[in-house]
């Protein structure tokens, strides 16, 4: 049971003011800015994915609030240019990705303040209540009512009410975790972590040098490998791209796929064809391999590289720290999530830090296992000691070895939560084989097994885990059910740990290269700006950052993927 409890206050918005021709509004504005604390901001864009911004809402109170049109020729650029004014975002990636360049650096974000203090859903919607306040009508909802595809569809009064509301929610929001203090994180944790989103900012609009010549190269041969597996799927009658009919088709050859889960939980969905799914049956029938090559390159072509044949010189993103665990994210288009095979369409001068079993290296120190610890006090690998205890010292190990791979697989799947049918799944082994592989995983590292277990079931019995960094987490119940808190109690403290080394890295290396952040890796291109460090220096500065020793693979290349 929460023991936390809302405010029971209740402000109503106040009407638009005229800000576009009324004078007096303009200086009441400006007289009661310029004595605010902090001011709440709000934007509204065409929707989330059209970015053009319709107006913006500032509060100066909570009771209090000012819309100004886009087209206004009084729009507040002078306020959110002005670093020396505290402007306060639900959600400030959004906000000022739409208004770039602003000022970045005296911004806070209530959104993130939710998460960290384990509210969720975090949305403002569902704060509002904490507040005491009437929970705004989702954009979504509103935009149903008036039958409107886009925001600029609604009525201005809706849209400029909406706009006002959401401000003065987000200021009265602001207020209350002053109030309030914070009791799962620190503020110094809190302002740490807020130091990352003017670099995320800046960072997506670097992004990466295209080669061309090689994007087409790519886009042929996937587009014939695509077309071969196509006609071999549709000489037995199917389109591979219907799930129904490679359902069908399977199914009559014997191979029955299971239906998906609707959203309250039970059956009735569709057919699954998930990667997952059809992999569990690709050794009974050759015909999936030929579905799950033509699903591979048919994402490869729409996600990536047709996209990139429009795109002159650099590839951009847009990252967002979203996450449960604040772990970096990108989209439009998702450069921290580009598959091996395709990154050597990007070319420059590049260097490349790569923190050596981040996430392994957290594990070790939040459980205390004693052999992990010897073996990166070695600097030696953990996957190849367990490749050694599961299949027999080797004195080298090729990467590639299929005992190597289900060695190191098996030491991310158990990290992520997962037990025998996924160690299975994802080692491509028997279920028997699976079995004797976390039997001889646990029994090998049991300070670690203790630690997963034993955190595993503290989250069931609502205790919150904690991270390296001292962030404390409720682990949410969902429609997985114990197994899902049991997965999440594990992953999410040893992810967030991993990612707090990451930011805080980010900030130390800060320069004009920085272009990209890939799961543990920093890309730096200095073709586009300077980097002040040497290899050498790099891999000093960074190795002990926080309390976990983490050594950095430092690499240059010229194309990345080499």
């Amino acid at each position: 049971m929460d023991d936390r409890q809302p405010t029971g206050k209740r402000i109503a918005a106040k009407t638009p003011q005229a800000i576009a021709t009324a004078e007096d509004a303009l200086e009441q504005f400006f007289d009661e800015a310029r004595i605010a604390p902090a001011l709440g901001m709000d934007v509204e864009t065409v929707n989330t994915k059209d970015r053009r911004v319709l107006g913006l809402a500032i509060a100066t109170r909570p009771d209090s609030s000012y819309y100004f049109p886009w087209d206004s020729p009084w729009f507040p650029w002078i306020v959110l240019r002005d670093p020396t004014v505290k402007k306060v975002w639900h959600n400030c990636m959004f906000d000022l990705d739409a208004l770039w360049p602003v000022d970045s650096t005296n911004i806070e974000d209530t959104a993130v303040l939710s998460r960290f203090e384990n509210y969720f859903p975090a949305t403002l919607e569902a704060m509002a209540f904490w507040v005491g306040r009437q929970p705004p009508t989702p954009m979504g909802q509103v935009m149903k009512q008036f039958k409107a595809k886009r925001v600029d569809q609604l009525p201005y009064q809706v849209t400029a009410n909406k706009c006002l509301m959401d401000a003065q929610i987000t200021l009265e929001l602001w207020n209350w975790f002053q109030e309030r203090g914070l009791h799962d994180v620190s503020w110094e944790y809190y302002h740490k972590e807020m130091r990352v989103i003017p670099l995320l900012l800046d960072m997506s609009r670097r992004g990466l040098e295209l080669d061309h010549d090689r994007v087409i190269e790519h886009v042929i041969e996937y587009d014939r490998l695509m077309q071969y597996n196509k006609a071999i799927c549709e000489g037995f009658n199917f389109n591979p791209a219907s799930p129904q009919q490679v359902g069908y088709t399977l199914g009559a050859r014997g191979n029955w796929l299971p239906m998906t889960k609707r959203k309250n939980g039970r059956g009735g969905g569709q057919i699954a064809t998930s990667k997952d799914v059809l992999l569990k049956h690709a050794s009974a029938d050759p015909l999936v391999k030929n579905i799950l090559d033509f699903k591979h390159q048919q994402k490869m072509l729409g996600t990536y590289l047709e996209p990139w044949l429009y795109q002159e010189g650099r590839a951009t993103t847009r990252f967002n720290l979203e996450a449960r665990t604040s772990r970096i994210s990108s989209a439009d288009y998702n450069l921290t999530n580009i598959p091996h095979e395709l990154r050597d369409v990007f070319v420059g001068d590049f260097i490349d830090l790569d923190c050596s079993q981040l996430e392994l290296r957290k594990l070790q120190f939040l459980s205390g296992d004693k052999r992990m610890k010897a073996v990166f006090d070695r600097d030696e690998s953990i996957h190849v000691d367990t490749a050694n205890v599961l299949y027999g010292y080797r004195s080298r190990w090729d990467k590639e070895d299929i005992a190597y791979r289900r060695s190191k697989n098996t030491n991310f799947c158990i990290v992520y939560g997962g037990g025998v049918p996924r160690i299975a799944q994802t080692a491509e082994c028997t279920m028997a084989e699976a079995a004797r592989i976390q039997y001889v995983w646990r029994t090998t590292y049991p300070e670690a097994w203790d630690w997963l277990d034993r955190t595993a079931r503290a989250a069931i019995r609502g205790e919150k885990v904690e991270t390296v960094g001292g962030r404390k987490m409720l682990i949410q119940w969902d429609e997985e059910g114990i197994e899902g808190v049991k997965k999440r109690a594990v992953n999410y403290p040893v992810q967030t740990s991993a990612g707090e080394t990451l930011r805080e890295m980010m900030v130390m290396t800060w320069c004009p290269s920085m272009v990209c952040q890939i799961h543990d890796e920093l890309l730096f291109d200095r073709r586009i700006g300077d980097m002040p460090w040497t290899a050498g220096e790099l891999r000093e500065m960074l190795e002990y950052v926080g309390p976990v020793r983490t050594p950095v693979n430092v690499l240059e290349f010229t194309r990345w993927g080499q």
